[in-house]
């Protein structure tokens, strides 16, 4: 049950070692997965033991459950609710709050993507440490991964507000929308990523499904920049094969 739910779920909700198996598994080409409840399951009959007198008359052994001959109708299915040890795999998420008052809005007034994600780290650790907490000096890369993706899901909410309610709502985007050809999708955290053929590809998470940003916004232009820095000015095709591997 908890491996069915996991399977049947979307691989972006997952920690890394049950998400990259997911997806292998979800690629298979027209793979069905259903739930055979433990009474009907002939392989239980040889995990828990059984005689082999008794194992002579146990028409499960040799012919399976009866439902297996009868229509995909007829077959048992997946009971709910999900057992509780299913998120014990769950990715944590990242609490995302998103304000637009004047004092938040920091992107505007660094010219460095390294040290917009840097502030805001420290802010987000303003906001959430205790008193009695002893908290290091140095920044984790959680941290940062974590004020770069609400600084993405903040300029998403900007520039593509309706397209996000329109998935939130369980609908497909408008053809009119500059996003349709992407067929976008929310992930676990929020964020609008990319659905496509690079899903069937033997590439990371963030290659096959990267986030989606406005080509004309603050923060696009600060990723543009450090990634030109990280390839040490390496022109425009070694830059945006820098940028493409996450955006």
């Amino acid at each position: 049950m908890v491996a069915l739910s996991w399977i049947r779920s979307h691989p972006s909700r997952w920690k890394d070692f049950v998400r990259n198996r997911v997806i292998e598994i979800q690629d298979l080409p027209e793979a069905r997965w259903s739930y055979v409840p433990s009474e009907d399951n002939p392989a239980d009959l040889a995990s828990h033991g059984i005689s082999i007198r008794r194992l002579q008359d146990e028409s499960l052994w040799w012919s399976g459950p009866h439902w297996l001959n009868k229509s995909s109708d007829c077959w048992p299915s997946h009971p709910f609710p999900m057992p509780s040890h299913v998120d014990q795999e769950k990715r944590d998420t990242v609490s995302i709050q998103l304000t637009t008052t004047a004092s938040w809005d920091l992107k505007s007034k660094y010219s460095s993507l390294h040290k917009l994600l840097r502030i805001t780290s420290w802010c987000f650790r303003a906001v959430t440490k205790t008193k009695t907490e002893c908290v290091s000096d140095i920044l984790t890369p959680a941290e940062i991964k974590r004020s770069l993706l609400f600084w993405v899901k903040a300029t998403q909410q900007e520039h593509f507000h309706t397209e996000i309610c329109t998935l939130q709502e369980g609908r497909t985007v408008n053809k009119s929308s500059c996003l349709y050809r992407l067929t976008p999708f929310l992930d676990s955290e929020g964020i609008l990523r990319i659905t496509g053929r690079l899903r069937f590809a033997l590439l990371d998470w963030d290659e096959k499904h990267p986030m989606i940003l406005p080509k004309e916004s603050h923060l696009t232009g600060l990723i543009i920049d450090a990634h030109h820095r990280r390839t040490l000015h390496g022109g425009t095709h070694l830059t945006l094969s820098s940028i493409r591997r996450q955006f």
